[in-house]
């Protein structure tokens, strides 16, 4: 900043001041504003950087994969329900639940036929367990009564178990949550 002099009195003024500090002359005449312009350059759409980002397109693959996952894996829920009447609807339920979750690495589905395995094996290995003890307390005691109404309460409470766990998963998947 600079020290001009005032034209009218004379006195030492800034450059920068609008008036004479001294005779409160203008000395800068007011320039108009000028309304704000919006800049020539406009950045592109996020459509634009979805399309030639890499990740955006590997998301893009990802719910792909969820989506044509999504109702097999509600087959396979409805087939473990079917094996309440029968065996065999189980044991399909099981394989197509193998072989899909391959598709669905990397996906929420995944967690579904995570649980749908698991909870084959786990149903049957205790109902296998509860029959051969079953078996057991028949040979072993003569008056079988008391421990096979045990028995029978412990394979309720198993396929109890099962139920729920095909209900929670089914409503899991309806909702798009993954179950775990």
């Amino acid at each position: 900043m600079a020290l001009i002099t005032c034209p009218d009195c004379g006195g030492s003024v800034s450059d920068a001041a609008p008036a004479c500090i001294h005779c409160g002359r203008p000395l800068v005449p007011a320039r108009p504003t000028a309304p704000y312009a919006a800049p020539a350059y406009a950045p592109p759409s996020s459509a634009a950087y979805a399309a030639a980002d890499p990740m955006a397109r590997r998301v893009d693959a990802k719910e792909a994969r969820a989506a044509s996952a999504k109702p097999i894996a509600m087959v396979v829920y409805v087939l473990f329900m079917l094996s309440f009447l029968y065996f065999i609807p189980g044991i399909v339920g099981l394989i197509v639940a193998y072989l899909k979750r391959g598709d669905a690495r990397g996906t929420w589905v995944e967690s579904h036929f995570d649980w749908q395995i698991e909870t084959f094996w786990k149903s049957l290995w205790w109902g296998l367990g509860l029959v051969v003890l079953g078996v057991l307390v028949v040979v072993v005691t003569e008056f079988a009564g008391l421990p096979l109404i045990l028995l029978y309460g412990a394979g309720l409470a198993v396929t109890l178990w099962f139920i729920y766990r095909l209900v929670r998963g089914a409503l899991a998947l309806y909702d798009e949550r993954p179950i775990f």
